[in-house]
């Protein structure tokens, strides 16, 4: 079989949740084409991220982890340039977060030359500081900031670290008004709240936080429509907002619509296993799909 088509047949078994049998036909045909001199490089890679995909499928991290460093402990290694390395750090690197290795995922990603990190290696390299209490958790929040200013995550562990953040005055006044926003909130004055967040979001439309707490504010209200799309876009200001999940995923339960709250709870896992917003969103879907006693033993 062709490289791409077998590629593309494993994609549409995970795609279709037959993940066992995407695991079984890359054993078959792409584990023996790894170490294959004849085969390209570009399709030995191509091939064991698909491999090592499948693995982490199944929560099977230490076999993908095995499976990368086999492969680029051996001869190969000599054929690979600093680029395919360097993916293959960041690959490794994944494996060790979703292993909970958080100090040595943190160790890999600082392999990667400073010039050539992307936005992601620097949030996963933050927030791993950050569990593993590294010194420079905040210094690598901040280069975030500089980076990606929707980073939410990285606003608030710099902004409750005190001086030294980046913020100019006016930011200082809008930390007030959401820090007013939530507590409003808490006192379930979300009319008053939402009206406050409405005023934030026109100078800041494209604050995901801001944007997320207002969508929270609309839920509570039962704008449900208004509410999902306020969602949606703080999601594609900041994809790996975490603040404020727990409540979209109550939304579209709410909704009744399984697969969202599915795809929400899988994002949310990828992004951060540490926090608890993944988690309640997979303890959802299991809820709405009959799964109690397996629900119940994820809360």
């Amino acid at each position: 079989m062709a490289t791409q088509s077998l590629l593309d047949e494993i994609q549409q078994l995970l795609d279709s949740e037959l993940c066992e049998s995407a695991l079984q036909l890359a054993e078959l045909e792409c584990k023996p084409r790894l170490h294959d001199p004849h085969v390209p490089i570009p399709e030995r890679l191509a091939l064991l991220r698909t491999y090592s995909r499948c693995h982490s499928s199944l929560n099977q991290h230490s076999a993908s982890l095995h499976a990368i460093t086999e492969f680029v402990s051996g001869p190969t290694r000599a054929q690979l340039s600093s680029e395919d390395l360097e993916q293959i750090v960041r690959d490794i690197s994944d494996a060790r977060w979703a292993l909970g290795e958080h100090d040595l995922c943190l160790a890999q990603l600082r392999q990667i030359p400073r010039r050539h990190r992307t936005v992601r290696d620097v949030a996963r390299m933050a927030r791993c500081a950050e569990l593993v209490h590294s010194s420079d958790a905040r210094d690598l929040y901040k280069e975030l900031l500089v980076r990606q200013p929707n980073a939410t995550e990285a606003y608030a562990f710099v902004h409750s670290r005190g001086a030294g953040a980046p913020f100019d005055g006016s930011t200082r006044h809008d930390v007030a008004s959401i820090t007013m926003a939530r507590t409003m909130m808490r006192r379930l004055e979300y009319k008053a709240a939402a009206s406050e967040l409405q005023r934030l979001a026109r100078r800041h439309r494209s604050n995901a936080h801001v944007v997320a707490l207002h969508a929270t504010c609309l839920f509570m209200l039962d704008d449900v429509r208004q509410s999902r799309i306020l969602y949606e876009r703080a999601r594609a200001l900041d994809p790996m907002l975490m603040h404020e999940m727990g409540a979209y995923s109550a939304l579209l339960m709410q909704e009744n619509d399984a697969h969202a709250v599915y795809a929400l709870g899988s994002q949310l896992l990828r992004t951060d296993q540490t926090r608890p917003e993944g988690w309640t969103a997979m303890a959802r879907f299991l809820a709405m799909t009959g799964q109690t006693q397996e629900a119940l033993a994820l809360v």
